[in-house]
């Protein structure tokens, strides 16, 4: 990330200190796949200082998590209904 410049910030050392805080994304079906492949990174909710780099969660860190693998548990869960329907687990 040296010194490339996102969002008004600019490198020496800013990007390389919040660059900790993001996670990349491990692939559990397609969507999240998808988001691994193409290199996305997520975080918690939070605020980045423009003069030291911190990072200050404000937030859950379940909110980026439900948005990053939600779709795949959805995608699994709609796969999965008509099987758990007909199989005649209900009687």
């Amino acid at each position: 990330m040296g010194g490339a410049r996102v969002g008004g910030l600019v490198g020496g050392g800013v990007l390389e200190r919040i660059g900790g805080s993001f996670q990349r994304v491990f692939p559990i079906g397609l969507y999240s796949a998808m988001k691994a492949a193409g290199g996305v990174r997520f975080t918690a909710p939070g605020v980045i200082s423009m003069t030291t780099g911190a990072f200050t969660q404000t937030g859950s860190i379940l909110v980026p998590y439900a948005a990053v693998y939600g779709p795949d548990l959805l995608i699994y869960g709609a796969a999965a209904a008509p099987f758990v329907a007909f199989s005649g687990m209900g009687d």
